[in-house]
């Protein structure tokens, strides 16, 4: 808006009147194509039924889509660019615009409309202001024809699940309690997207990270030139060292482990009916924090041959150090959320985003990577080789994860015990 009124106050008035019916016209189609696409969530039960999964899905999408597009593009720019390139890069041929609007002609028109001159101009325009109001009298159209069948067809639905889920109740015994809480727990996170969004980044984030050195890379000379460092300067210890504290460390953040407890909410009560003991009741819990950090390990692990050309020997025992530094972190963060929950929140960004327990949980984490580059550098002063050091890291890493995982089932017991009284 600021540009428009500054150019339109030097030009004239038949700027003005095609900045203000740009300005009307840009944001009408996609509110409209939003209004249909929900009249048509709506109307299809099977979509309305999963649509905070389809949120969940959409978002994650995007934030991957986001990242690609940012890689891509920084491929296409050179170190040394300039003023010049930055023009041409905007206004030429095969121009960044161009490959913004090649996708969607409306944007397109409203460019030319503020552009162009002569016929062009008004031309564009015309389509512009045209396409706009047939979208509004189409989506006008089926709102009456739609809105309420679609009403309906959320109410039936409704009634329907409804009805499923008292016959389920009434047949029981269908499927085991300890898997049907496992399950509870993956639809908790799905069907919240505030939840799936902050937990279950990590496991797209992480192989995203590991690749970016060569993602973006800006030619392939840069690429050869990193990978033949890796291959030729970096021992294959130290390089298994430094591709587990990155790996690790992002993987650690796993705030769905550091709030399987509080999550709850008022819900508790829930836990003190089901026929399972409150260990069993808490490894599950532990179990679903480490199937959100194993897979992201997992994924992370795979890119190291696929994007670096890291030997697949090295990216598995990469993996098999990160998943004992992730298994020890989730531990000590269920020990954490168990110890001191918190049930009283008001809604789910609350708990997830600004939890206290999480936040010690990642900190821990942070303490745990500074103590183990400090013993690195220890014994580096020291003259110990770098394959000593890795499986001197190992075996930490293993007792931590033995010790946590023990204190775990010592204290669930008792630590739940005193949750439900």
């Amino acid at each position: 808006l600021p540009p428009m009124l500054f150019y339109a106050g030097a030009t004239g008035w038949d700027y003005a009147l095609r900045c203000l019916l740009v300005l009307l016209c840009t944001p009408l189609l996609p509110l409209l194509l939003s209004a249909v696409l929900c009249m048509l969530l709506m109307r299809f039960t099977v979509l309305w039924r999963h649509r905070d999964t389809v949120l969940t899905m959409a978002s994650l999408a995007l934030l991957l889509g986001y990242f690609v597009g940012q890689a891509m593009l920084s491929n296409r720019i050179p170190k040394d660019f300039d003023a010049s390139f930055l023009t041409a890069y905007l206004l030429g041929r095969r121009s960044m615009v161009d490959a913004l609007t090649a996708w969607y002609p409306p944007a397109r028109w409203a460019a030319d409309a503020l552009t162009l001159g002569g016929d062009a101009v008004w031309r564009s325009l015309g389509l512009l202001v045209g396409v706009s109001l047939l979208g509004l009298a189409v989506t006008l159209g089926m709102a009456q024809r739609a809105y309420y069948a679609s009403a309906l067809a959320m109410g039936e639905q409704a009634k329907a699940r409804t009805r499923v889920r008292r016959r389920s109740l009434r047949v029981g015994g269908a499927q085991s309690p300890a898997l049907a809480i496992y399950l509870r727990e993956w639809r908790m996170v799905l069907r919240t997207p505030t939840y799936a969004i902050n937990s279950l980044s990590s496991i797209f984030m992480t192989p995203l990270i590991v690749s970016m050195p060569t993602m973006f890379s800006s030619g392939q000379w840069d690429r050869a030139q990193l990978l033949g460092f890796l291959h030729s300067q970096v021992p294959v210890p130290l390089l298994i060292l430094i591709t587990t504290g990155i790996i690790g460390f992002f993987s650690a953040i796993n705030p769905a482990a550091g709030t399987v407890i509080s999550r709850e909410g008022t819900n508790f009560w829930l836990a003190q009916t089901v026929p399972i003991p409150g260990r069993t009741q808490v490894l599950i819990k532990y179990g679903f924090g480490a199937s959100i950090s194993i897979p992201a390990v997992a994924l992370a692990a795979l890119c190291l041959p696929l994007s670096l050309g890291i030997a697949w020997p090295v990216a598995a025992g990469v993996f098999a150090l990160c998943a004992l530094m992730c298994l020890h972190i989730n531990a000590v963060a269920v020990l954490i959320d168990l110890a001191r929950p918190n049930f009283r929140w008001e809604n789910p960004a609350q708990i997830i985003k600004q939890s206290l327990n999480a936040m010690l949980s990642m900190l821990y984490g942070l303490v745990l990577m500074l103590v183990l580059a400090a013993l690195l550098w220890g014994g580096y002063a020291l003259g110990l080789s770098w394959g000593a050091m890795a499986w001197g890291v190992g075996g930490v890493l293993a007792a931590l994860g033995a010790a946590s995982t023990a204190l775990l089932l010592r204290k669930s017991e008792a630590l739940f015990a005193k949750l439900c009284r």
